[in-house]
């Protein structure tokens, strides 16, 4: 499992949950079999330890999906991926704070390719969009360069998942994972932890510091799907 993975190096490949109750004795040969089966016992309710502690690694390495695992801070990692030669592949990484935020997010700029531009427009959309506050990419390039970070793209991905996750209402404590993600996607994952008290505990400075030997999270681990 991924939580097996070595900081020498050394790592251990994801096995099946033998061990798990219901498990079967060998995993089934068919992979979408496989993954089939790994996802019941992934979201069985009944196996709580499981399903809350390593649920997101394993959804993650199987699936690819958004995610939310406990944390005792603020973290955020989101991965892109768009088919332009300024874009690309990109993965952003941090610990959020006001001065990572202003320092490293806050200048990221929004972007659309020009020709999504007029048929946003006849919808309705991007009305505040500017070539001063929005990246225009061209087929292979950039309308209005230069670019303000090398990942710009995915720093700004990261900035609106902060956004959307600020409807949540209060701070939070949670590492956060959004692969190939969207606010369509963020807005999902608040719902639904809005939706069910279960999945997340309010807590205090105070509580923390007296209970600094016991993990602790304002939200349980919880994997969104689209």
């Amino acid at each position: 499992m991924i939580r097996c993975e070595a900081k020498t190096g050394t790592f251990v490949a994801a096995k099946f949950p033998f061990n798990l109750p219901e498990a079967p004795a060998e995993a089934p040969r068919d992979a979408n079999a496989r993954l089939h089966r790994v996802a019941q016992l992934l979201t069985d309710p009944t196996n709580d330890r499981f399903s809350k502690t390593i649920v997101n690694r394993l959804w993650k390495r199987y699936l690819g999906l958004g995610l939310f695992e406990p944390a005792d801070d603020f973290r955020v990692r989101c991965y892109v991926d768009f088919p332009h030669p300024l874009v690309g592949q990109q993965e952003v990484e941090m610990l959020v704070s006001p001065e990572t935020f202003r320092h490293l997010l806050a200048r990221a700029r929004t972007f659309c390719f020009e020709r999504d531009i007029e048929p946003l427009r006849s919808m309705g959309l991007i009305r505040g969009g500017t070539l001063e506050n929005a990246i225009v990419l061209t087929s292979d390039g950039v309308m209005n360069g230069p670019l303000r970070f090398p990942d710009e793209f995915g720093r700004h991905k990261a900035l609106d998942l902060i956004g959307d996750l600020a409807l949540v209402g209060l701070p939070l404590l949670g590492r956060v994972e959004a692969h190939k993600a969207g606010h369509a996607l963020h807005t999902q994952l608040v719902s639904r932890l809005l939706a069910d008290r279960n999945l997340w505990t309010i807590t205090t400075q105070e509580a923390l510091h007296a209970q600094a030997e016991t993990p602790l999270t304002a939200f349980a681990s919880f994997a969104a799907t689209d």
